[in-house]
């Protein structure tokens, strides 16, 4: 039995028309559990600072095995609360922060992001977590450089107050705090920044790339967007030889992590600032990532790609001057991001709501991510250390044990396989759900 036969059970799309409603909430969660947010004043920090980083892979900071140096990123985990299992809902900015500040899937919201500007942005009414934080009291705020987050795209709605300074994450950081300080007028704050380094092209200043005097040089300006793009698959990778690729890749890899000590040095430095200024003495720290970044490990760089571990593994870090330090391996999401502040600030976690506060998830809990971009609509399910891949596009199915195989390169896939037999009736649930989220995707095969 072929991916293809297994999508017969799939039927035809449906007419065109509203999405039609879905109800879905997650069964795995505990009736008696306890955070592992336990802060030594007993209550959780009056102010919240949320900083959220585009395309940091996992395995690019210390805490996760890397050779760069994240002097911030090894204390953030040493001092706080550290998501070990955690996942993104997408692949590329829009979809993932669409679905953390909601803290709903894709199929839930009934709106799923693809990568064109020729679409409508998240339908009117549509609240996020900087409403909820504001009808708790709290003066909110974000700071994004990347249009992707914003008023415009429907995702940065709900804050008082919005900038969108570009430069570096620091000088981002610092006027964002200062403008914040000018109209907080005593209420606790909701500080979000969201900082664009590692994105490409990977542009460190030049401290940061001694590692290049070690390779030969390319004959590509790297350092410039449009040709990073070009070169590294977008239209002619597949025609240079293998030497020049493995050069390409070589410059690439050593621009990036430059761009993460970069970015690491900078979040030390204004986490020191706002230490001095006395900013920290009773601020949550929420760190979190959009998406990761390929390099080649499934034949593509940068992201918008796959939902392989690469791009779709996600970190998430808390930390408060009080807070107790844990690891936590439990299966985490980033729509779990919503819950788990409201549950601590708001009392209660809205209906539409559908990720779970931190500590609730049984560790049978099913996760789920979707992508609508530059390889078509894939979508994935999470079963333990199972993954199953459904690529639209191409019809085809995939599996991997990620306990055996953690970057996912050994399909497993077989009709037979008994996880296989038992996801695929989940699969077709996330299919049939998404499936009028979005017209302009192919048909799915059928016979």
């Amino acid at each position: 039995m072929s991916a293809l036969l297994l999508l017969l059970a799939l039927g035809c799309r449906d007419e065109a028309g509203p999405p039609p409603p879905f109800v879905w909430h997650d069964t795995a969660v505990a009736t008696d559990w306890s955070s592992p947010l336990q802060f030594g004043a007993g209550r959780p920090p009056r102010n919240v600072l949320m900083i959220s980083i585009d395309t940091l892979r996992r395995d690019a900071i210390g805490p996760y095995g890397s050779d760069t140096p994240t002097p911030f990123f090894d204390r953030m985990a040493s001092e706080g609360v550290v998501l070990d299992d955690h996942m993104q809902c997408s692949s590329w900015t829009f979809a993932s922060t669409t679905c953390t500040l909601a803290g709903r899937y894709p199929e839930d919201l009934r709106y799923m992001p693809r990568l064109t500007q020729d679409q409508d942005p998240v339908p009117d009414g549509t609240r996020f977590l900087a409403h909820w934080m504001g009808d708790a009291g709290f003066t909110t705020m974000l700071q994004s450089p990347n249009a992707w987050l914003s008023d415009n795209w429907g995702n940065g709605r709900g804050y008082d107050v919005f900038t969108d300074k570009s430069g570096t994450a620091l000088a981002a950081g610092r006027e964002a705090y200062a403008t914040l300080m000018g109209e907080a007028s005593g209420d606790p704050w909701f500080l979000h920044v969201h900082v664009t380094e590692p994105h490409a092209a990977y542009n460190p200043p030049q401290r940061f790339l001694a590692g290049l005097d070690d390779l030969e040089p390319v004959q590509f300006d790297l350092s410039d967007r449009d040709i990073h793009y070009d070169v590294n698959g977008n239209d002619y990778y597949d025609e240079l030889d293998a030497e020049t690729k493995e050069l390409v890749e070589a410059h690439l890899r050593v621009r990036y992590a430059g761009e993460v000590a970069w970015l690491d040095e900078q979040l030390g430095t204004l986490f020191a600032e706002l230490d001095a200024d006395g900013a920290l003495d009773d601020t949550l720290v929420v760190l979190w990532t959009d998406h990761g970044e390929a390099f080649f490990e499934h034949g593509v760089q940068t992201h918008a790609h796959t939902l392989h571990p690469e791009e779709n593994d996600g970190i998430a870090m808390f930390w408060a001057k009080d807070l107790a330090p844990v690891r936590w391996s439990g299966p985490t999401h980033a729509i779990d991001l919503v819950p788990t502040l409201l549950d601590l600030y708001a009392g209660e976690v809205p209906e539409e709501v559908t990720g779970v506060p931190l500590g609730s998830a049984l560790p049978t809990r099913r996760r789920f991510a979707t992508v609508d971009a530059r390889a078509g609509v894939i979508q994935m399910v999470r079963d333990g250390d199972f993954a199953m891949h459904l690529s639209w596009r191409m019809g085809q199915v995939e599996l991997y044990d990620r306990s055996a195989d953690p970057g996912e390169t050994n399909d497993l896939f077989r009709a037979d396989h008994p996880v296989v037999e038992e996801l695929w009736p989940v699969m077709k649930e996330r299919v049939g759900a998404l499936n009028p989220l979005v017209p302009s995707a192919p048909l799915l095969p059928s016979l």
